[in-house]
């Protein structure tokens, strides 16, 4: 079933076909936790984790997401 809904989502664009669950499942909890920072416990038991730990997982920021961090910054020491 989901390699079906991953190839008719491939043909339009959305999604590249070597998405897996697993893809999704990360998409879902970065967007998750985007819209409700530092809400660990909610997405931990959304994605059914027992052990908080599991869930940090998706704090660890990636290179691009610290490049904007530091692109966002303001380091005029005089403002």
């Amino acid at each position: 079933m989901f390699a079906t809904l991953v190839s008719d989502c491939a043909t339009r664009d959305l999604v590249s076909t070597e998405t897996t669950p697993h893809d999704l499942r990360h998409t879902f909890a970065h967007r998750y936790l985007d819209q409700n920072p530092g809400d660990l416990i909610g997405l931990a038991r959304i994605l059914g984790h027992e052990i908080l730990e599991t869930t940090k997982v998706y704090l660890r920021l990636t290179s691009d997401d610290l490049a904007q961090r530091m692109e966002q910054m303001s380091i005029n020491a005089y403002e």
